[in-house]
């Protein structure tokens, strides 16, 4: 990946990672929620072999309308009439957790196809087409084993990545503070100087000796 897509990658992530601080999701609309979503899903696009992650909406028609997300190939469905409500409206770690299990499932399967620069073990690539081969796909629901080896691995991703994210919140957090303080140093420098003089001045006043009033002299009076 070349310098310049990288930085746009990183910038557009961490512009995701502000709208998904919990005082800021709850106000921004259902669209910029998903493109938030989809921004912090391409971070990882490289990583699993993929140029771009989509996240779209998609019909729950077609769908099981009980969960948020559902990944087929490179893209990863958003329930939105869910994601336009609770938990998920309020909570932005809820959607972002459904998002990071669907981008491991997408590494599941470039495992799988041999798409991985960086693959793991073939005893696990194996195990992982076995949960694959066994789903099962009635008219309108997906039928996942919780306990198969593909959402054990997806889960572990989820809490990691999870947990890595909330560091990269909190330092981007720290970084935005530090900028204000340097932003902030010229005018308080000069504060303090000009406070420092006024001191100086008052200190100056006070230390000088005061002229004695002559005081008349009786003796001379009329």
């Amino acid at each position: 990946m070349d310098k310049e897509r990288y930085l746009s990658i990183m910038r557009k992530y961490n512009e995701a990672l502000s709208a998904t601080e919990p005082r800021n999701w709850a106000g921004i609309s259902i669209g910029d929620k998903l493109r938030a979503l989809a921004e912090i899903a391409n971070k990882y696009a490289e990583e699993i072999g993929k140029e771009f992650i989509k996240v779209e909406p998609f019909n729950t028609a077609h769908y099981d309308k009980s969960v948020l997300g559902m990944q087929w190939g490179d893209t990863i469905y958003i329930n939105m009439k869910l994601l336009n409500e609770q938990p998920y409206k309020q909570l932005p770690n809820a959607s972002l957790r459904e998002v990071l299990h669907q981008i491991r499932h997408i590494y599941q399967q470039q495992a799988i196809n041999g798409a991985l620069s960086n693959p793991p073990s073939n005893d696990v690539v194996k195990r992982w087409k076995v949960d694959f081969d066994s789903i099962k796909l009635p008219d309108d629901d997906i039928f996942l084993d919780p306990y198969s080896a593909i959402e054990a691995d997806a889960n572990h991703f989820t809490l990691k990545e999870e947990t890595a994210i909330e560091i990269d919140k909190a330092k981007a957090a720290d970084k935005a503070e530090s900028i204000k303080l340097q932003e902030a140093k010229p005018k308080l420098a000069e504060m303090l100087s000009k406070a420092k003089k006024r001191a100086e001045g008052e200190n100056d006043r006070s230390s000088r000796p005061r002229a004695d009033k002559e005081k008349p002299d009786k003796g001379k009076q009329r």
